[in-house]
């Protein structure tokens, strides 16, 4: 077999991988938690379906990145310890598997670059579905915009972003607060458009947290509210191997929302920095007169980056 019918052989599987992926929003899915095993669907226009939400309550929406579904780590760890925090808050997680590439079989990698970026595609018509959706939500239970904490990973962080630019141009609010655990990097850190990533503006409050900048996540700074550098950003302890044997940066790209996990169980502080410090791996000055705390309890009129060093592994 020639190279040529290889690479033309290659090429044709991606397309095929490509055209797996859904373009239709009409295929996603929201999920309501009243408990950590308990799973009601809330279908858009649909109000009856909304009727085990609770009214005018705290709401937190979760939306995982590339390839994930509703069952996606992410998701699920986090969803169990926020109810486990809170259990008077609604918490929602968003299904958009038929659309960010679940169930795909990636066998190289020009068919997931090729996937990805018709993900990309999805990230803007999804986002406005979600405005859409979270719109529905506050007229039917009077739950206010005021009132909403979107949580994203990954591509998710820029559907959150998408979703708060949509809210404010199509319904004159403003989410509470958006979280970027790790944003998506490729494609996004040259973006200067605001309107086509996460940024400050897009909620009240924006924290965004780099665990693997350059690679799977942005490297763009001074993009949030608060940025926060954990153990410089880039590299997370216990991935060295798995980075270097597996998908490049998956494992410390995933530690941004198992910090996030963490912070919601106990504290963990970080100190304010500035420039190159912000982005300290290891022999680095953490200790500070005014750190805060991150995560959930986060304050949420904090400004400026900070860092943090952290040795657990959380694998």
């Amino acid at each position: 077999m020639s190279k040529l019918t290889v690479s033309l052989l290659a090429l044709l599987c991606a397309a095929i991988s490509a055209a797996e992926v859904s373009k239709d929003v009409n295929e996603l899915k929201f999920y309501y938690y009243p408990t950590s095993g308990d799973r009601r669907e809330l279908i858009y226009q649909n109000a009856g379906s909304l009727s085990a939400l609770k009214s005018g309550a705290p709401t937190t929406l979760l939306i995982d990145g590339f390839l994930s579904d509703v069952s996606s780590p992410m998701s699920q760890n986090l969803k169990n310890a926020i109810l486990n925090r809170e259990s008077n808050r609604n918490v929602i997680v968003m299904d958009w598997g038929r659309l960010s590439g679940s169930g795909l079989t990636l066998g190289n990698l020009l068919e997931t670059a090729s996937a990805y970026i018709t993900v990309l595609g999805n990230v803007g018509p999804v986002g406005s579905r979600v405005a859409d959706f979270l719109n529905f939500v506050k007229t039917t239970k009077n739950i206010d915009f005021s009132q909403i904490h979107i949580i994203g990973h990954s591509l998710g962080a820029h559907i959150a972003g998408a979703a708060g630019n949509f809210i404010q141009q199509k319904y004159g609010g403003k989410v509470a607060r958006i979280t970027g655990l790790d944003p998506a990097g490729p494609f996004f850190s040259l973006q200067v458009d605001k309107d086509k990533r996460l940024h400050q503006g897009d909620a009240t409050f924006v924290d965004i947290y780099h665990t693997n900048r350059g690679t799977l996540g942005d490297s763009s700074h001074q993009t949030g509210d608060i940025n926060v550098y954990v153990n410089g950003g880039d590299n997370q302890p216990g991935c060295e191997e798995a980075d270097a044997s597996g998908f490049a940066g998956y494992c410390s790209h995933s530690y941004s929302w198992r910090i996030y996990d963490a912070a919601i169980r106990s504290d963990i502080k970080a100190c304010p920095c500035s420039g190159l410090p912000c982005q300290c791996s290891s022999n680095c000055n953490t200790q500070c007169s005014n750190p805060i705390t991150i995560g959930a309890r986060a304050p949420l009129n904090a400004i400026g980056a900070y860092h943090l060093i952290i040795t657990n592994s959380f694998q």
